[in-house]
């Protein structure tokens, strides 16, 4: 099985790319915005090596290749593929939409909005992603943190902190928090942006007696 390829981007197409790995091409298929991503990345160096991470798919008389510029994208797509519905290409289409930690934040916020932009994506499926995924989403910290990545040389082995628990969640009460999610929704902002504004104040006061008119002020602030 193949986990990672490292070498030149020989062609682009629509849904992938060609990576020349020793002189052997090898057809990946990635997300929209990681193929445009490495297609600027192409056009600013065309003999520039990259590494892309492989999830390596084999059915029958059938051999495809799925890239990935992070760690934490490989990941997010796994989860993905085991909500009933969500196929491979399902998948890249919503990571295609928005980058990992925003697509991890609009499932945690429960955002179906922001989940059915992706094409193919309906409002059951969308509430299947966001009931199925949520408490599993929760306990991967790199997810949240993730940003889209253009490895010029093999990664560093990956370190055991890539996955783990995340925080222990600070002790103000959920509702104080749907309350500050709803009062900020109101204000303009989408839910998943609220969402994590409201998280972030409530993470910066852990241990803290907050009214939700307090944490509205600070999210506003983070916003």
């Amino acid at each position: 099985m193949i986990g990672r390829l490292t070498g030149t981007l020989a062609h682009f197409r629509t849904d992938s790319i060609i990576i020349d790995v020793g002189g052997v091409g090898y057809l990946v298929h990635v997300s929209h915005t990681a193929r445009n991503h490495l297609y600027a990345a192409h056009l600013n160096d065309p003999q520039a090596r990259h590494t892309l991470f492989i999830e390596t798919y084999v059915r029958e008389d059938q051999f495809t290749l799925f890239g990935f510029l992070t760690e934490e994208e490989q990941t997010l797509f796994g989860l993905l593929t085991t909500v009933q519905g969500v196929g491979n290409k399902m998948a890249l289409n919503l990571l295609g939409q928005m980058p990992p930690a925003q697509l991890a934040h609009a499932i945690l916020a429960q955002d179906k909005a922001s989940l059915q932009r992706a094409q193919g994506v309906g409002a059951r499926l969308a509430e299947r992603l966001c009931s199925e995924l949520k408490n599993k989403i929760m306990h991967l910290e790199g997810i949240m943190h993730a940003s889209p990545t253009t490895p010029t040389e093999p990664p560093a082995p990956p370190s055991k902190r890539t996955i783990k628990k995340a925080p222990t969640p600070s002790p103000i009460a959920p509702s104080i928090a749907d309350d500050t999610i709803a009062a900020l929704t109101q204000l303009g902002y989408d839910r998943s942006r609220a969402y994590e504004a409201a998280h972030k104040a409530m993470r910066n006061h852990e241990g803290a007696e907050l009214s939700v008119e307090h944490l509205v002020k600070e999210a506003l602030r983070l916003l």
